[in-house]
């Protein structure tokens, strides 16, 4: 578990433990302690640092996995690489670590060594190992970050390294000013004191998002207010107040007032709805010229045609001459001599035809027409 608050980073340390020398066993170690459980300080002041127990280790060793994503721990000489990333120049390896456990008395770490680490601490070159570590503020160990092979530790017991290692008043100044820039940031941008430096860079980041979409807009605004693109958003807002402030008339030749236009729209809907109702009126009237149109569907139709004129017309087109064409039933219409019955209910085939159009019940459409046929109800 990393225990870092949310207003303060991790920030780095190191230490160096002995390593064991030939008399205990030969040559370089495969397994070396890296932390021990309790709390340590350097012999120059710097500390304390807390690693508390062998779940606490678990939760370094998880949190450092996590960071590596399969990497092994790199390891140096007199911490060269971490001058190196300040300073330049080069940093050898000394080894890499493959493996962490958990032990009864620390962390510990598997190392494979180079070949040249490995003669060095045979021949008592080297003597101690000095693990790089990140830590809250109070102390706490959260994960590894390298290792050394050192001559000269900070710690006594199995604390932090080589005495020189941050010695860089540049490090020392931005790690101790780090709470006084946060203190500041949160003034500058109205935050309460309490604000913590995750919510600190979220408010940054709402305030970046914000004039990052006014620039924009300004920027597609400002030639319609006769400025260039890249005008400041406070240029354009200016002049686009100004040019609304003018309030000038707009050219009658280009535009016309609202009321106007939309008593128009009221007028031209109006006259689509004559038309439309003109055009089915008009249809209905044809289909019962035409003989297509019994009385029992005028008002059908009428109904079909003004909601569907085309899909009326077609209809109107397929359907069977049900009366003498050129007349119109109720005005002394002469029916057209039926074809011989072949439905129970007493339908000929065009009537039958009529039915199938209309999605009509023959029984129902044959009482409507009067017909008796085969199929009569008893009372």
């Amino acid at each position: 578990m990393d225990t870092t608050p949310t207003h303060t980073p991790a920030l780095l340390a190191a230490h160096a433990a002995a390593l064991p020398s030939p008399a205990d066993g030969g040559g370089a170690p495969d397994w070396v302690q890296l932390l021990p459980y309790g709390t340590f300080s350097g012999r120059d002041g710097r500390g304390p640092y807390v690693l508390r127990n062998a779940d606490h280790a678990r939760d370094v060793i998880a949190a450092t996995t996590a960071h590596q994503k399969g990497a092994d721990i790199p390891g140096d000489y007199e911490h060269q690489l971490l001058r190196a990333a300040r300073h330049g120049g080069q940093a050898p390896a000394s080894g890499w670590i493959r493996d962490l456990e958990a032990r009864a008395d620390g962390l510990y770490g598997r190392v494979e060594w180079t070949a040249a680490a490995g003669q060095g601490i045979a021949a008592r070159e080297y003597r101690y190992i000095s693990p790089v570590f990140r830590h809250t503020a109070d102390g706490t160990v959260t994960r590894l970050v390298a290792f050394a092979l050192t001559a000269l530790p900070n710690l006594e017991l199995a604390a932090v390294a080589s005495a020189d290692l941050f010695s860089d008043p540049d490090h020392e100044e931005s790690a101790m000013d780090l709470e006084a820039f946060l203190k500041r940031l949160r003034e500058a941008c109205g935050l309460p004191e309490a604000t913590t430096a995750d919510q600190v860079v979220a408010h940054a980041q709402s305030l970046t998002t914000s004039a990052r979409a006014t620039a924009e807009a300004a920027g597609a605004l400002a030639p319609k207010v006769k400025l260039a693109a890249d005008a400041t958003p406070a240029d354009v807002l200016a002049a686009a107040g100004q040019k609304i402030d003018q309030g000038a008339d707009p050219d009658p030749a280009k535009y016309v007032p609202m009321a106007a236009f939309q008593e128009l729209q009221t007028q031209v809907a109006a006259m689509s709805q004559d038309m439309a109702k003109d055009k089915a009126a008009e249809a209905v009237a044809k289909a019962k010229v035409d003989g297509k149109l019994p009385p029992a569907l005028e008002e059908w139709a009428k109904g079909y045609a003004g909601r569907d004129l085309d899909g009326f017309w077609a209809w109107a087109s397929q359907a069977p001459v049900l009366v003498a064409t050129g007349q119109t039933c109720g005005q002394g219409a002469t029916a057209i001599a039926p074809t011989p019955r072949k439905d129970a209910h007493g339908l000929d085939d065009g009537q039958l035809a009529v039915c199938s159009q209309l999605g009509l019940a023959p029984k129902a459409y044959a009482q409507t027409l009067g017909l008796g046929g085969d199929d009569k109800e008893t009372a």
